[in-house]
């Protein structure tokens, strides 16, 4: 691994990643125009690291208009562009 990386992991990007491992819950909202929101709903979820605390994985469960949906973000900070990503 680059220097660069190892510290990133502590104190760089990366570490700030690292902070939101952990189970969540809250409430998600989603709008489809502005102002008006078209659904509220309980959201639960894991985020935790992964490769090598490369990146970070937050799998979720919430509902939208009543119906269950479960999803997985990926999460990551790229050194050499100095931007996060998601997928």
């Amino acid at each position: 691994m680059s220097d660069k990386f190892e510290t990133s992991k502590i104190s760089g990007k990366h570490s700030w990643l690292k902070k939101l491992v952990g189970d969540w819950q809250g409430i998600t909202k989603t709008w489809f125009e502005p102002d008006i929101i078209a659904d509220e709903s309980p959201i639960e979820g894991t985020i935790r690291s992964i490769l090598g605390e490369r990146f970070i994985l937050h799998e979720y469960k919430s509902s939208l208009s009543g119906k269950l949906i479960e999803g997985i973000a990926l999460y990551g900070y790229e050194l050499a562009t100095g931007k996060f990503q998601s997928a």
